[in-house]
């Protein structure tokens, strides 16, 4: 199988599709959509989304990385600043997007973060190619 540019985005793509469905408010986990769409990457998927970006740049293949041990959306990993990487803690904090903005009596509520806590050679594979310990 030949790897490379297209390949990542395409399953960056399918990620982002599968994990897209605005219409569904229940809380609870749950891996199909109220219209049986399934919402996640399969193990072969996730593994091969994967061997993929190891065959990309570094800066992209942290990304993919960030995607695949976190769980975070692409626009949180987006987002990310260096402030919110702990890398002796090995854990990455996102502010959670897609949390509802108000409460139900229409007041703006506070922003939520969570923390993730990320394998430690992904950790170190950021402060290589970010230099997070110099910058914080």
């Amino acid at each position: 199988m030949k790897t490379g540019f297209f390949s990542v985005y395409y399953y960056i793509f399918i990620y982002l599709l599968l994990a897209m469905d605005d219409d569904f408010i229940a809380p609870e986990m749950r891996l199909f959509s109220p219209k049986g769409d399934r919402l996640y990457l399969t193990a072969n998927e996730r593994a091969r989304f994967l061997g993929a970006a190891h065959q990309e740049k570094p800066i992209n293949r942290i990304f993919c990385h960030v995607l695949h041990y976190t769980g975070c959306r692409s626009s949180e990993a987006l987002e990310l600043d260096f402030s919110r990487i702990a890398v002796n803690d090995r854990e990455i904090t996102f502010r959670t997007l897609k949390k509802r903005k108000y409460d139900q009596q229409d007041r703006i509520k506070q922003q939520q973060y969570r923390a993730v806590p990320v394998p430690k050679e992904r950790i170190e594979h950021l402060d290589l190619v970010f230099g997070v310990r110099g910058i914080q």
